[in-house]
């Protein structure tokens, strides 16, 4: 990661192309640049470490176009319904159809005012559903996240490789940073990106603008209305703003009284919806029921009594998710918003900060939510939050004692240290620790202080774990934690035959076991014990151990499974999914790619004989 482009940049002018460095001018403010990925600044997960992750997207395309299952290209964890429909999946909060799983933020070297973006997709496009610009705006620090495209998932294209180029917004303003948003739940299978090309003009005139992302401020209390009604019910994906000026320290004593309670002009025209005035206070407290949590927070600014039935309404609100705004959560909205949050038990602040400019959002704010839900929240979600550090955690897990679900995956702000102060929360069940810098003596204290009470870990991509001695690692898993339902060891390397037998045989409760790519595994000496447990998903993707034999003892012990990954098991035959198919009558899914003793006619058989089951079978072209 890290890494530059091994090619030369190019200019499109009206003559020749010109390597960088030359002077090819167009009709535009400036020369016309293009730019492969110079860095892969921050994503939200990858499937491998070495082969189908983020630094694949470094430089020009690798494999394009070529179109197949590649190592070269980038991957994201996972795709379709699968994940969400496994004992492991953690529910929505409020509700939200927020439908962006994934994001990735790439850096290029030189800023430039964009005008297009070449997404280079090589297996299952159509992925990808928003692309954002981050302006360099100098010390200005109202810039945020841009839209300069959006659209959605786009199903059924030919399997072939595309170089996806929607028409971007037009901007004014110069960034190197981009970021791209995926929707992969409706895909297939694994999609991959093989590069992404950036092409804008590099101008040394002052012809770029900053963006204020507060224009708001200015706007008139019945136009904020107007906005906010016109798109903030439930049921829109991302329900209004959550912008600063709708939620300024200001706004706190009761917003702009100044055009009552009515919903008159908008911009200079005349809203039809009649006066609110005259609607009873427990008709609209039902309304602003239905509305998301930001949308509701920029209406009660528009006048006195909207104020206070947001306030009201806020009081009763159980839930709240904040990952569909997390491009405009700054601290101020963090302080303007917990006051209101002392009734609520589940909190989402997933991806607020993962590349904050300027400090606009710290773990300050962070602490002021922790002040307020305090012991009643049980739920607390901090994906790809940066800004969660050490103390942060610390003061969270002080707080917020009665957690029931804690999630810090790939909080790369946290050291080894911060994993013990988790071993706190005595009531914890669900805690996901995907890609985080925990060590032996951090899962230790996990294990020792909440293990009881543990249904599901998730210790994916966990590499420093991996670095420990085995037997200090994983081992506590075993001894403490009988309650186990699913547990995820995604590229654990250092996990033995003896760990998981002991898991087995000591989790009695265990539904789900993810050992994909754990290739010190050997599945003919510990899947007997496993098919003890009332397992319904088991990944044992890329281990070659697997052969028939493990399939027939799945068959006659575990009628339970539900879903089971093979790829890449040479030992595996027709006769062994057969029994399979036979014995496990739930079967919804198996993948079998690069299975290369089942031949495709079978996979077509059995896709006819057993309508209900999702056969997949990757392939390079």
């Amino acid at each position: 990661m890290g890494a530059h482009q091994d090619k030369p940049l190019r200019r499109r002018g009206k003559g020749p192309d010109t390597a960088v460095g030359g002077s090819t001018k167009d009709d535009g403010p400036g020369d016309l640049l293009e730019q492969w990925v110079a860095e892969v600044t921050n994503f939200s997960s990858e499937y491998g470490k070495h082969a189908y992750c983020h630094s694949k997207l470094v430089g020009p395309t690798k494999v394009f176009p070529s179109y197949g299952d590649f190592v070269d290209a980038m991957v994201v964890r996972t795709y379709g319904q699968w994940w969400q429909t496994c004992p492991s999946a953690a529910k929505l909060i409020e509700g939200s159809t927020f439908r962006y799983r994934d994001f990735i933020e790439l850096e290029y070297s030189d800023p430039v005012i964009p005008t297009a973006i070449e997404i280079f997709e090589t297996y299952n496009p159509g992925g990808v559903v928003r692309i954002l610009a981050l302006p360099v705006a100098g010390k200005d620090s109202s810039c945020r996240w841009q839209v300069l495209w959006e659209g959605p998932v786009v199903t059924g294209l030919p399997d072939k490789a595309r170089c996806f180029k929607p028409e971007l917004r037009a901007v004014k303003f110069h960034t190197n940073l981009i970021r791209l948003e995926l929707d992969s739940e409706t895909l297939n299978y694994y999609a991959e990106i093989d590069a992404v090309k950036m092409v804008g003009y590099q101008t040394t005139e002052d012809h770029a603008v900053a963006v204020n992302a507060a224009d708001d401020a200015t706007m008139s209390a019945n136009a904020l209305l107007y906005r906010v009604l016109s798109g903030a019910r439930r049921g829109h994906s991302r329900g209004g703003s959550f912008s600063a000026a709708a939620v300024t320290d200001g706004e706190a004593d009761g917003g702009d009284s100044s055009d009552g309670g009515g919903a008159g002009a908008a911009d200079g025209n005349v809203l039809e919806a009649g006066s609110f005035d005259m609607l009873p206070d427990e008709l609209l407290l039902d309304i602003l029921e239905t509305f998301l949590t930001p949308a509701l927070l920029a209406l009660g600014r528009v006048c006195r009594r909207f104020y206070w039935a947001v306030t009201t309404t806020m009081r009763f609100r159980t839930k709240v998710d904040l990952k569909p705004h997390y491009e405009s959560v700054t601290d101020s909205a963090l302080r303007y918003l917990a006051p209101k949050l002392d009734s609520v038990k589940e909190l989402s602040l997933s991806w607020i900060g993962s590349t904050a400019p300027f400090d606009l959002v710290t773990g300050a704010g962070l602490e002021e939510v922790a002040k307020v839900v305090g012991a009643q929240l049980t739920t607390l979600r901090l994906a790809c939050c940066s800004i969660v550090t050490d103390d942060v955690l610390a003061q969270i897990c002080a707080r917020c004692v009665n957690l029931v679900e804690l999630d810090v995956q790939r909080c790369e702000g946290l050291t080894r240290k911060a994993f013990h102060y988790i071993g706190g929360l005595k009531h914890l069940e669900r805690l996901n620790l995907y890609s985080t810098f925990i060590r032996a003596e951090g899962l230790l204290s996990i294990c020792e202080g909440c293990g009881p009470s543990l249904k599901h870990i998730d210790l994916g991509h966990c590499n420093h774990l991996q670095k420990s001695p085995e037997a200090a690692s994983l081992v506590p898993i075993a001894t403490h934690c009988p309650n186990l339902v699913s547990l995820c060891l995604w590229f654990n390397r250092y996990a033995s035959d003896a760990t998981v037998l002991e898991i087995a045989r000591k989790c009695p409760l265990l539904e789900e076991l993810d050992l994909g790519w754990c290739s010190t595994i050997r599945a003919p000496i510990i899947v007997r014990d496993l098919a003890r447990c009332p397992l319904k998903k088991l990944f044992l993707t890329a281990n070659r151990s697997v052969d028939d034999e493990c399939l027939h003892i799945l068959a006659n012990s575990c009628p339970t499974l539900e879903q089971i990954d093979v790829l890449g098991s040479k030992g595996v035959t027709a006769i062994g999914v057969n029994a399979l198919l036979l014995g496990c009558p739930g079967l919804i899914f198996i993948d079998l790619s690069f299975c290369a003793n089942v031949e495709s006619a079978q996979l077509e058989q059995w896709r006819d004989l057993y309508p209900n089951l999702t056969i997949k079978r990757s392939f390079t072209r």
